[in-house]
């Protein structure tokens, strides 16, 4: 990881769920699930490119939408086997502490709904659309 990788993850603490950095800007989000994605994405798609992103959990859904924003390079504590294909299709460097087999949902009884949405999907375009569709973002 580089310089800003390394500031992302510091700045993942207690509440903060996502980091963005871009050169000087920086994007904090205490909110859950892909909404501080979907948030920076439909209010300026452009600050994602070449970005180091931070995510305490990252499903498929949020793999995507971040290979869609371009990022260069995301750390994770948390990340789903789907995601690990997603970033690495895309040709997103990625660090994650630790890898499991799904990401469940708040109840932890099924699937996450976000990951689910888009577990066929395999175009990041086409994963923002379905993702959009169903956020209303």
């Amino acid at each position: 990881m580089n310089g800003s990788s390394e500031k992302a993850k510091k700045l993942l603490v207690e509440k903060t769920t996502f980091v963005l950095i871009n050169g000087e800007t920086v994007r904090v989000s205490e909110k859950s699930g892909i909404a501080p994605i979907m948030e920076l994405l439909a209010e300026n798609p452009e600050i994602f490119k070449g970005a180091y992103a931070a995510d305490r959990v990252t499903g498929r859904a949020a793999a995507l939408l971040l290979a869609f924003g371009r990022i260069k390079e995301l750390y994770t504590a948390l990340i789903s086997r789907a995601a690990v294909s997603a970033l690495e299709e895309n040709g997103v460097a990625f660090f994650a502490e630790r890898e499991v087999l799904r990401i469940t949902d708040r109840s932890g009884t099924g699937l996450c709904p976000m990951e689910e949405a888009v577990m066929r999907v395999s175009s990041p375009g086409e994963a923002y659309g379905v993702l959009r569709k169903l956020t209303g973002k």
